[in-house]
């Protein structure tokens, strides 16, 4: 039994993984409760990172009449290009897209993301008896897109930003990231929980010049993480990103191909 001076988690330590009998009511008393088979986890913290990102994504949605996508990179690993496909894929069709990165922890596949996101296209199919054409290339997107990044964004988290930007998929929005791009990994952990991490090696740019380690990458449009506004509920960098995507869908909206006329052809020879 609990009181609203008790902590229930006192009950539940040690007990992740685990299946446990719970029982709940919505008054304090026994007297219509139900018991609950539950798995209590180790960490709520990727619990609480979808629960985020989905009340982003539904902000988005909501705050573009549907137009604008939405789709945030927590790292750059194997998993998290899973989560990427994922998300990308089902939102092609939007006007406008969304890269958020805020706080991405790096990884190593800044590379492929951002090739498919640079995925030129070049050609459609007709089918017989249909008004919408198609492509082979699944890869593209045709509206414009954004990158958000903050000043937690470490490692190949500051790569992907760096890399948006020089191939052109548009403009980088928010904080100057952590200048931290020097290969750290695997790092010692210690008694507390901390790790000590020594640079391996740093990235330089095809002209000589070293890039990201210390200055880290610059925004375009400069936006401050203002814990206040979070505090309040209101997100100014996600609020200027779609800003900046619907006027860029305003100027430059997305051509939709025209079928072109049947071909007749008649007669035989080469």
């Amino acid at each position: 039994k609990l009181t609203s001076k008790d902590n229930y988690l006192e009950h539940i330590a040690g007990r992740a993984g685990q299946t446990i009998s719970v029982e709940l009511n919505s008054k304090p008393s026994r007297e219509g409760s139900k018991k609950h088979l539950v798995k209590p986890v180790g960490s709520e913290r990727i619990m609480k990172r979808l629960d985020w990102v989905e009340k982003n994504r539904l902000y988005v949605e909501k705050a573009s009449n549907g137009r604008v996508g939405y789709i945030y990179l927590a790292a750059m690993s194997t998993p998290d290009m899973a989560d990427f496909i994922k998300q990308f894929y089902p939102q092609r069709d939007k006007q406008a897209l969304v890269i958020d990165t805020r706080f991405n922890g790096g990884g190593n596949t800044q590379s492929v993301m951002n090739r498919i996101l640079q995925t030129p296209l070049s050609g459609y199919f007709n089918m017989r008896a249909s008004r919408y054409p198609w492509s082979r290339q699944g890869d593209h997107f045709l509206g414009p897109m954004a990158c958000i990044q903050n000043e937690f964004n470490v490692s190949c988290g500051e790569e992907f930003p760096h890399r948006f930007r020089d191939l052109g998929l548009g403009k980088i929005i928010g904080r100057r990231t952590y200048g931290g791009e020097v290969g750290s990994s695997p790092g010692w952990p210690l008694a507390d929980g901390g790790v000590v991490s020594v640079p391996n090696y740093g990235m330089f740019t095809p002209d000589g010049k070293w890039a990201i380690e210390g200055p880290g990458v610059e925004p375009d449009i400069d936006v401050e993480s203002d814990p206040n506004a979070y505090f309040k509920g209101v997100d100014p960098q996600l609020d200027k990103t779609i800003e900046h995507l619907l006027a860029e869908v305003a100027k430059n909206p997305i051509k939709r191909p025209v079928i072109p006329p049947d071909r007749v052809m008649t007669g035989g020879g080469s």
